[in-house]
């Protein structure tokens, strides 16, 4: 079904649980092994969650309309002023939509509401903060479309009267990216590409698709022609399934 709108709404949450799921693989070291250098990227990357309305600590604030019957803009942005409704320890902030499919018919995906396909996503602070009642927090959210998904960046600055309350946050999905030298060599527009042996034989296979050989014909043949790629017809099957499923007729 095809909505209409879209509202995007976000609130402070306090999951400490969750928070703790998240960051405790990466507090250990075993057999010598330190795994904390990836507590940055699990921070710096956005969790599919289902909240009850008990985690928010602030009220939701509408920071994005999506209206599908003007044409849509990918990129959405806005600063977010929160205010604390209690004392408690904050780990993040919660996002989700209500939509609306025809005149006043819509679903709400927020905490509170029936669960559904969809949830919350929830971005997590660098380390919990502590605030008190009233206490204000200012957070930019930035969602930016590339290449058919979002990149998700967020940045968070306390008012907190002393001065470890009075830090900044700032965090993006890109610092939790895995980004090697042999990937960015790939894609500079510099790069000169050689086909490898297994895109080879993924050529070979789709001219072989010419109306004349069975499936099982063309996997055997693979096999011959490439035996360093397969180690066996069955494997060399699941590629030419695969590519017969992507571009036969």
């Amino acid at each position: 079904m095809i909505p209409t709108t879209d509202k995007l709404f976000a609130a402070l949450a306090s999951v400490p649980e969750y928070y703790e799921q998240i960051v405790s693989p990466w507090q250990d070291s075993f057999d010598g092994v330190r795994l904390s250098p990836m507590l940055k990227r699990a921070l710096n990357s956005t969790c599919s969650v289902s909240f009850d309305e008990a985690k928010l600590i602030s009220a939701p604030l509408e920071w994005g309309s999506l209206d599908y019957q003007r044409g849509v803009q990918g990129r959405v942005g806005a600063e977010l002023r929160f205010r604390a409704l209690r004392n408690d320890l904050v780990h993040g902030v919660c996002l989700w939509f209500e939509t609306t499919l025809f005149e006043k018919f819509g679903y709400s995906t927020g905490p509170g509401h029936p669960n559904n396909v969809y949830g919350q996503l929830f971005l997590p602070w660098c380390q919990p903060a502590r605030l008190d009642a009233g206490e204000e927090v200012l957070v930019e959210l930035h969602a930016d479309p590339v290449g058919g998904s979002y990149i998700w960046r967020w940045r968070t600055r306390f008012s907190g009267k002393n001065q470890e309350a009075r830090r900044t946050f700032s965090q993006s999905m890109m610092e939790g990216a895995r980004f090697s030298p042999d990937v960015l060599r790939r894609r500079s527009t510099e790069f000169v590409p050689k086909t490898s042996p297994l895109g080879q034989a993924e050529s070979w296979v789709l001219q072989a698709m010419d109306g004349t050989m069975s499936l099982q014909a063309i996997a055997d043949a693979a096999v011959a022609n490439f035996p360093k790629c397969f180690r066996n017809s069955q494997e060399a099957l699941e590629l030419v399934s695969a590519l017969s499923d992507k571009f036969a007729l």
